[in-house]
């Protein structure tokens, strides 16, 4: 979708720039950023998954600094400066969605599953929005690094922070006395690969439920459940399919009849924005037609339907 909701504004703006995407192999990282510093042409990008973790040594400098997953980088002076615009892309889909239904992020109560991917800045940025409690739900409760960037969050904030194993995931999503505003998978469950279908309710043992059976039985008891007691719950999960395929965890959810639901789609186009911008702002001399945040978000939006 990138490249499409790029090169519709290239085209929009007449500029001589085009965004397109490259298949590599994470192995060449290497390789492939000592290309991109040495091509007089080449102004920034982005990257998927498999590549934003392990791009993060081979770059020049990343923002802000400590940064250790990057899904956007911009060339300045010939070194790669990465930073993180999906945690933005994600939190602002977050809100336009509780928003639908009267809440804002402030005050609520979140349920985060997984701490993988975008989910520590994401994390960050929706404990700044002083939300009431956040319980984060993740399959192991060891690592300094993950305890300590739990408590960090948490003390910056202000903010009452849990963190659980999941197989608590069912008491806390069906505690009749604190009921989730929202529950967000971060994890791979339900993503291409291994886990495909796996629903983020519960637990994915791929040895002794290779068939997810377990899985999605506990799962539907979990969407039903919530269905029950907690209908108008919102339901994120940022993977996505191809095709417009929901992820097993908004399948089941929608099955149960649960009608708050948010795919990856928005936070897609969110997070391009300022990613465009930018590399706008690097490199002036090339975008001499320049476009706000918002222009560009109708740009993007018209492009991608």
């Amino acid at each position: 979708a990138t490249p499409e909701m790029w090169n519709s504004l290239y085209e929009k703006l007449g500029l001589n720039i085009l965004n397109f995407t490259v298949v590599a192999d994470p192995k060449n990282l290497g390789v492939i950023t000592s290309a991109f510093r040495s091509d007089s042409k080449y102004l920034g990008g982005g990257c998927g998954s498999g590549f934003k973790e392990k791009i993060v040594p081979h770059l020049d400098e990343v923002e802000p600094e400590g940064l250790d997953i990057v899904n956007n980088f911009v060339k300045r002076e010939g070194r790669l400066v990465g930073c993180n615009t999906d945690a933005i892309g994600f939190v602002r889909s977050l809100e336009d969605s509780l928003g639908k239904g009267g809440k804002k992020i402030e005050g609520s109560y979140l349920v985060i599953l997984g701490l993988g991917g975008a989910a520590k800045p994401s994390l960050r940025l929706i404990a700044e929005k002083k939300p009431k409690l956040i319980s984060v739900v993740n399959r192991t409760l060891c690592g300094k690094d993950k305890i300590g960037f739990i408590s960090s969050v948490s003390e910056e904030s202000g903010v009452d922070i849990q963190f659980v194993g999941e197989n608590m995931s069912k008491d806390i999503l069906l505690n009749p006395f604190s009921k989730p505003d929202a529950v967000v998978n971060f994890t791979k469950k339900g993503a291409n690969g291994p886990l495909l279908n796996y629903s983020a309710f519960w637990e994915a043992d791929v040895v002794r439920d290779p068939d997810a059976e377990i899985n999605i039985k506990v799962s539907r008891e979990i969407a039903y459940g919530l269905k029950k007691e907690n209908p108008g719950i919102l339901v994120a999960d940022i993977v996505l399919l191809d095709g417009g395929r929901r992820s097993k965890t908004l399948e089941v959810s929608n099955e149960a009849g649960l009608e708050n639901i948010l795919d990856g789609r928005p936070m897609v186009i969110y997070q391009a924005v300022p990613a465009y911008i930018r590399i706008q702002e690097a490199h002036p001399d090339l975008h001499g037609v320049k476009v706000s945040e918002e222009e560009a978000l109708k740009v993007f939006r018209e492009a991608v339907g």
